[in-house]
């Protein structure tokens, strides 16, 4: 199978798990404890907006994200991540991001990452 094919795949069958019945009530074992699928799902929703930040970053790529969902994923990850997170390991130390940055500057430094 392709890397294509196979990503497609694996994404359909993220999409199928989380709209599953009760997949969002469902307690989830994570890299962070137990949390409700609801919690899991957004943690998703922030790992795959960053790091298609760095794909696209990394290959000179436009990555143009709606505001309102960059907003939603900030106001979960500003609220999510703590300090114990931020082990260099799961999330590094936050970074500023440049003056005038928009809002997925602001997250993606948020994360860890350096602009």
């Amino acid at each position: 199978e392709v890397p294509v094919a196979t990503f497609q795949r694996v994404m359909n069958n993220l999409l199928d798990a989380v709209n599953s019945d009760g997949a969002m009530e469902r307690t989830i074992t994570s890299p962070f404890g137990d949390v409700p699928g609801s919690v899991f799902a957004r943690f998703v929703a922030f790992d795959g907006l960053i790091h298609g930040y760095d794909l696209a970053s990394s290959t000179a790529q436009t990555y143009d994200l709606p505001d309102d969902v960059v907003a939603a994923v900030s106001a979960f990850a500003h609220e999510a991540v703590t300090s114990d997170m931020r082990d260099g390991d799961t999330f590094a130390d936050q970074t500023t991001a440049p003056s005038g940055a928009n809002i997925l500057d602001e997250l993606v430094a948020f994360s860890g990452r350096t602009l």
